[in-house]
C-alpha cells in the first residue's frame, strides 16, 4: 500500500487509496503545554489526552481512477479561507503502462467536511 503523509501547524494528514477511493486522515498534533501535559509520565494523562484527540476522515467519498490503485496519492490541505481549495496529486507512474501525474481541486463541498472516525 502506498501512503503518504503531510501536515500543517496543527493536524497531520495520511492520504492513500483503497479500492478506487481515496482514504484521507487528518490528526490533530498535540502539542506539549500546561494545559495539555502529552509529556507527562503519568499513564493517566496520556489516556486523557488520546481520548480528546478525534480523527477524522471527510464526509464524502472521493473516487480515483483505478490506476490511482498503484500509485502515491498526497493531499495538501488548504488555509482554511473562504473559496479556499485542498490540492489531492496522483503522482506519476513510470516505465511499461506509464501514467502521467494528475493534480485535483478538491473544495470542503467536495470533501463533505470532516466527520469523526467513529461516527462513519
Amino acid at each position: 500500500m502506498l501512503f503518504a503523509v503531510t501536515w500543517t501547524a496543527t493536524d497531520v494528514f495520511v492520504a492513500f487509496t483503497d479500492a478506487g477511493v481515496l482514504k484521507l486522515y487528518k490528526i490533530p498534533l498535540v502539542a506539549a503545554s500546561e494545559e495539555n501535559p502529552s509529556s507527562a509520565a503519568d499513564g493517566d494523562a496520556q489516556k486523557q489526552i488520546a481520548a480528546e484527540v478525534s480523527v477524522c476522515v471527510p464526509g464524502k467519498a472521493v473516487v480515483l481512477p483505478k490506476s490511482a490503485e498503484d500509485r502515491t496519492v498526497q493531499f495538501f490541505p488548504g488555509e482554511g479561507g473562504e473559496g479556499d481549495r485542498s490540492i489531492l496529486v496522483v503522482h506519476g507512474r513510470s516505465g511499461r503502462g506509464g501514467a502521467a501525474p494528475c493534480v485535483v481541486y478538491l473544495d470542503e463541498q467536495d470533501l463533505g467536511g470532516w466527520v469523526d472516525v467513529g461516527d462513519v
